[in-house]
Formats: C-alpha cells, sequence, structure tokens
C-alpha cells in the first residue's frame, strides 16, 4: 500500500496556468540572453580606482594621436576631437581611463578608440587662462586643445566646478573634479560684464534657454520705453516752455530754469531705465 504522501501527489490535478507561467518566464530569459549577446553595446565593469565617480562612460573612435585623461572632447560633422574654441557648442565629454560601468562598442578596435564620460563626476584638465576657477564656477572649453577653463559670460559650458583651481601661469595645466551638465547657460559675472559682451550674448539668446531670451527682451523693452517716456516728456514740456516765454517775456528766467529741470528729470528716466535693464540681466 502506498504512503498517504504519495497518493495525495497522484490525484493532484494539472495547472496550465501554472506551466504557462513558467514556460513564458523560460523563453522570455532566453530571448533576452540571445539579444544581449548579440549587441554591439555590452556592460564591461573595472574594478580599479575609477576616475569617473557617477555616470556613464562609452567608447567612441579616435583617430589622432593618443589623448590624455581629463582632455574635453568634441563631435563635429560626425568626427571626434579635441575641443579648441571658447564656448564650443559641439562639446561632446570628457576622456576617462577607468570606470565603474562603461559601454564598450565591440566593433571598434581597442587602439582605435577612448573612452568619454558626458555626465556624472570626473576629473577635467583645466588652464586659468580666463582666470581663477572657484567651486561652484561654471567650466567651459578655451582654444588651448582639450583644455577646459572658467566661464565668464554665458554661453555652452562643460559642467560645474566642484574644486577650486587657480595658477599665476595660465599655460600651466591642472585638474580638478568637475560635474558634468553639457548646456547653453547664463552665467551672470558682472566683475567682467560690459556693453560689448551682453551684445554679444544677446546675440546668441534665441539658441540659449528661453529664460535667457526672456531676460534679453524684457531688458530691451525697459531700456526703450525709458527713452520713449524720456524724449516725449521732454519735447511737450519744451515746446510749452517756449510758447511760455513767448506770451510772456518777463517769465524768461522761470521758464528756463523749468527747462533744465525738464532735462534733469528726462535724463534720470533714461539713466534709471539703463539701471533696471542692466539688473535685469546680471540678477
Amino acid at each position: 500500500m502506498l504512503p498517504k504522501c504519495i497518493i495525495q501527489n497522484k490525484r493532484r490535478r494539472f495547472d496550465p496556468f501554472s506551466y504557462a507561467v513558467f514556460a513564458g518566464f523560460s523563453v522570455s530569459f532566453f530571448v533576452s540572453f540571445l539579444v544581449i549577446s548579440s549587441q554591439r553595446f555590452a556592460f564591461a565593469q573595472t574594478f580599479s580606482a575609477p576616475s569617473v565617480f557617477s555616470g556613464i562612460s562609452i567608447t567612441i573612435p579616435w583617430e589622432e594621436p593618443e589623448v590624455e585623461e581629463g582632455s574635453v572632447i568634441v563631435i563635429e560633422n560626425g568626427k571626434f576631437s579635441l575641443s579648441t574654441k571658447n564656448y564650443d557648442e559641439n562639446i561632446y565629454g570628457v576622456v576617462v581611463v577607468s570606470t565603474a560601468i562603461s559601454l564598450a562598442d565591440r566593433t571598434l578596435d581597442e587602439t582605435g578608440s577612448i573612452l568619454v564620460v558626458s555626465s556624472g563626476e570626473t576629473y577635467v584638465r583645466v588652464s586659468s587662462i580666463n582666470g581663477d576657477i572657484k567651486v561652484g564656477d561654471f567650466i567651459t572649453t578655451s582654444s588651448v586643445a582639450g583644455i577646459a577653463q572658467f566661464a565668464d559670460v554665458s554661453g555652452y559650458v562643460l559642467g560645474i566646478a566642484l574644486e577650486d583651481y587657480s595658477n599665476n601661469d595660465p599655460n600651466a595645466v591642472g585638474r580638478i573634479l568637475v560635474q558634468i551638465d553639457i548646456k547653453s547657460a547664463y552665467v551672470a559675472n558682472r566683475s567682467q560684464k560690459n556693453l560689448f559682451q551682453f551684445l554679444k550674448t544677446g546675440a546668441l539668446s534665441p539658441i540659449m534657454s528661453p529664460l535667457t531670451s526672456f531676460r534679453y527682451l524684457l531688458s530691451g523693452l525697459v531700456v526703450v520705453a525709458s527713452f520713449i517716456v524720456g524724449f516725449s516728456s521732454f519735447g511737450k514740456i519744451s515746446g510749452q516752455s517756449v510758447e511760455a516765454m513767448g506770451r510772456n517775456p518777463l517769465a524768461s528766467r522761470d521758464i528756463k530754469s523749468a527747462v533744465v529741470f525738464n532735462f534733469i528729470f528726462t535724463f534720470g528716466i533714461m539713466i534709471t531705465g539703463i539701471v533696471v535693464s542692466y539688473l535685469i540681466l546680471v540678477l
């Protein structure tokens, strides 16, 4: 006589739902394995000290001579190269040597490719060619190949400095930790701003952020409005003063004083408009 447990197992009914779930899971796992194994990219982990503290690096084709870690890379017309101009709008990323996680293109030869990171925290080669760098400053490309610098005007930036850097020699190159955040940014630096820089940045505002465009639009409207109000007020009062002098020559001295006062008042309106416009841009 069979044990009671065996008899109960023999009486257990066939459950098609459970078998369907198991079969579906098995097929999905098998298909996922085939897809991942056939892709160009594969995850690779390294156990050496990473040069990137966050983010994922990828390999890119590289035909130029050997490049140093921390160099800034741009992409133009589908070709990667070192950055060579200020505020380059084609910033792609920063060269790294080792990362915790990377995506490797299997179609590229190891000798003809480099690792680049486009986000996260990594060390970047910098120079004091445009001034000392403080924590929180925007960092951008420079005219020196692959070297970043302090961004003192609005434009395309590489990211934000997480460390200070200063050197009396502008030709010297150092490395600082940078939070990579490639974008077009509004940079307010009142100590180095002038009218030419404002106009230059304003001309680029349509390709910048909506907030930047709004700032320049509002600033321009304030200046135009202040000049219109000033000139219209001065013209109206001056015309009335001339008529009054013709009717009453004895009061010409008082009328002239009123005209002078009106001129000072008009000039004050214009200066106020310019100051308000400037504050809109820098605050």
